[in-house]
C-alpha cells in the first residue's frame, strides 16, 4: 500500500517537473558586440540661424550591447561618415579669357547612440528575431573648404567656410535578426529620427536603413 502511494505521488509531481523543465529560460549570451553599415538621412539646424540642412550619408557603425534577459537588451554605438569634394573646373569667360575654378569641401560627422532593443517574436526555432528599438541620438558634424575663382591671372571671388552643427534626436523603429550559428547573427534595421529641435507643428521625420552582423561573446 505505501509503494502504491509513493508511486501515485510521483506520478502527480511528474507533469509539474516536466512543466519546469518546458519553462526553464534557455541560455543567452549577455554581451555582444556588431558592426552595420547603411545609409542614414538626419536633419541638422547649422548655428547661427539654424538653417535646416540635410545630411544623406553612408555611414559604418560599431556598436556593444548588453543582454538584460531573453526579450530586453541596451546597447551604445558610434557611428561615422566622411566625404571630400574637389572642384577643379577650367574654361573661358565671355570675353575670352582664361577661367579657373579651384576648391575642396570635407563632411565628416559622428553619431553617438543609446538604444533598448526588444525582442517581441521569435520565429522558427529562435532563429529569426523580430525587435523594437528606440532611444537618443547625439550627431556632431563639421563641414568646411575653400573655393578660388581666377580669371586671366587675377582672383575674382575666394570663400572660406566653416560650418559645425550638434542636434539631439530620437529614434525608433523595427529591427531584424536572423541567427547564422551559436555566435553569429545577420542583423537588419529601418529606423526613424526627428530632430528635438523641430517644432510640434513641423513633420520632419526621417529614415535610417542598415544591415550588419552581430557577434555574441559568451552565454548564461
Amino acid at each position: 500500500m505505501r509503494n502504491i502511494f509513493l508511486l501515485c505521488c510521483s506520478l502527480l509531481g511528474l507533469p509539474a517537473t516536466l512543466l519546469a523543465q518546458e519553462i526553464a529560460p534557455a541560455p543567452f549570451a549577455r554581451w555582444y558586440g556588431s558592426v552595420q553599415y547603411g545609409r542614414q538621412t538626419y536633419q541638422l539646424f547649422n548655428p547661427p540661424k539654424l538653417e535646416p540642412w540635410l545630411t544623406n550619408a553612408r555611414r559604418t557603425q560599431l556598436s556593444t550591447g548588453y543582454q538584460l534577459n531573453p526579450s530586453w537588451a541596451f546597447q551604445v554605438g558610434w557611428g561615422y561618415s566622411g566625404n571630400k569634394f574637389i572642384t577643379d573646373n577650367f574654361g573661358t569667360n565671355t570675353s575670352g579669357q582664361p577661367v579657373t575654378e579651384q576648391g575642396w569641401t570635407k563632411d565628416r560627422s559622428h553619431a553617438f547612440s543609446a538604444v533598448a532593443r526588444y525582442t517581441f517574436l521569435r520565429f522558427p526555432l529562435q532563429k529569426f528575431q523580430l525587435e523594437w528599438i528606440a532611444g537618443p541620438v547625439l550627431l556632431r558634424r563639421r563641414n568646411w573648404g575653400e573655393f578660388t575663382r581666377t580669371e586671366n591671372g587675377v582672383v575674382t571671388e575666394k570663400r572660406l567656410n566653416d560650418n559645425r552643427a550638434t542636434d539631439w534626436y530620437v529614434v525608433a523603429g523595427p529591427g531584424l535578426s536572423y541567427a547564422l550559428g551559436r555566435h553569429f547573427q545577420a542583423t537588419s534595421e529601418l529606423l526613424f529620427n526627428r530632430n528635438l529641435r523641430t517644432t510640434k507643428y513641423e513633420i520632419k521625420t526621417f529614415r535610417s536603413l542598415g544591415i550588419g552582423l552581430r557577434y555574441r561573446f559568451g552565454y548564461k
